[in-house]
């Protein structure tokens, strides 16, 4: 399809610099804006989604994996929740420790001071 469109001379004036910077001529840079910017034909639902387009494992390869590391077939995901582990009653829950023991982890392998994960972070006032 030929498309004839009227610009300014600003316009086609920055058109040509640019075209001439990137080699090409003022009909192909011309082209190339309108296809990035209108883009090809709409995809089908499934194929425009973001999910859709990540790479899949060979499912093979993942039972294998999965049998590696001893993890047994779920028929039932009934079972899974059998299977959670359960807090210890007798174990008391305390948030300090927890909140420390995180940013041990959050800093696990990071070179720092060790005393930096000793100290307390103040709570900032809101």
């Amino acid at each position: 399809m030929t498309l004839a469109i009227q610009v300014s001379p600003e316009l086609q004036r920055r058109l040509a610099e640019e075209a001439a910077r990137r080699g090409q001529t003022v009909e192909e840079l011309a082209r190339e804006i309108l296809e990035a910017r209108v883009g090809e034909a709409p995809a089908p639902a499934a194929e425009a989604s973001w999910l859709a387009r990540l790479p899949r494992p060979d499912p093979d390869e993942v039972q294998a994996i999965l049998r590696a590391d001893g993890a047994k077939p779920v028929h039932h995901f009934e079972e899974l929740l059998e299977t959670a582990s359960e807090p210890d009653e007798d174990e008391e829950f305390d948030v300090d420790d927890f909140l420390q023991e995180r940013r041990r982890w959050q800093w696990e392998g990071a070179p720092v001071f060790p005393d930096a994960l000793e100290r307390k972070t103040p709570r900032r006032a809101r």
